[in-house]
């Protein structure tokens, strides 16, 4: 999390030291809306540090379908080019389908879900051939297996839920394509199941993603998109005396690949009545 608020601030240094130059009015127009859906698989593994007795299974999800969506909108960039049109809210969320977990020695398919979101304020700044942001809000990741005929999962459901900060950018490319990549960091203050009296109660988690998208701009507003993103949740357990689970910590990983289409909106570029615009 100190990373995390580093990158904060020395990205909202670079917002104010170049704000006067990316405001000009006469600059290209800036994105209000982005729609966005896609789908492609996902990729899990949750791994137990210091598992004293042994007794706590890791897991494996191969390969588990996703389908996601997200949104970006802009209100200031509706009306105009200047400072009102860089800040703006984005969201995401997504899920994997129709997967199912088998314990050891069982029959019964346990049904499995998992899900994740972000939702943030967005200040953006633009430049000639892409733009910078910084993101602050709330983010959750959860993970269930339930229980099925006469067998119950012998593992966590988890559900965390938090703070996130996320820094990004994107760099205009030959022929209408564009790379973009971001970071967050989030605080988890709920854990799920993992946090009850019957696991960790005393547990601490926090999370890291990464993305990297390319996406090609059509003159229509439309485009595909290919994205790669991988986070990663850590949990010190701290396990007191007396307690059923004996363990120091989880690393929780997800890695997924996604292919999408987005519609992109941009206000006529003839509307900025003049430079006094912000």
């Amino acid at each position: 999390m100190k990373a995390a608020h580093v990158a904060f601030a020395c990205a909202a240094s670079l917002v104010i030291a170049q704000g006067s130059a990316a405001a000009e009015p006469g600059g290209p127009a800036l994105p209000a809306l982005v729609l966005g859906v896609d789908g492609g698989v996902m990729h899990r593994t949750l791994a137990w540090n210091d598992d004293l007795f042994g007794m706590l299974r890791p897991y494996s999800l191969a390969a588990a379908p996703i389908l996601g969506g997200e949104i970006e909108v802009y209100p200031g960039a509706f009306v105009t080019r200047a400072r009102p049109a860089w800040l703006g809210l984005v969201a995401r969320g997504e899920g994997i389908v129709g997967v199912s977990t088998q314990r050891v020695g069982h029959t019964d398919a346990l049904p499995t879900h998992a899900w994740a979101f972000t939702a943030s304020v967005r200040g953006r700044l633009p430049f000639s051939r892409g733009a910078a942001w910084l993101d602050a809000g709330a983010a959750g990741r959860a993970f269930t297996i339930a229980a099925a005929g006469i067998t119950t999962p012998d593992f966590p459901s988890v559900s965390y839920l938090g703070p996130r900060l996320a820094v990004g950018g994107e760099v205009l490319l030959p022929a209408g394509f564009v790379l973009s990549a971001g970071a967050g960091a989030a605080r988890w203050v709920g854990t799920g199941d993992l946090g009850s009296a019957a696991w960790f109660p005393h547990v601490q988690a926090w999370g890291a993603d990464l993305h990297l998208r390319l996406a090609w701009q059509a003159s229509f507003g439309l485009g595909p998109y290919l994205d790669l993103a991988w986070s990663r949740d850590l949990a010190a357990l701290r396990p007191q005396p007396g307690e059923a689970n004996v363990a120091g910590g989880l690393a929780d990983d997800r890695l997924a690949a996604r292919l999408g289409l987005s519609w992109t909106f941009r206000r006529a570029p003839n509307r900025d009545a003049s430079p006094s615009g912000d």
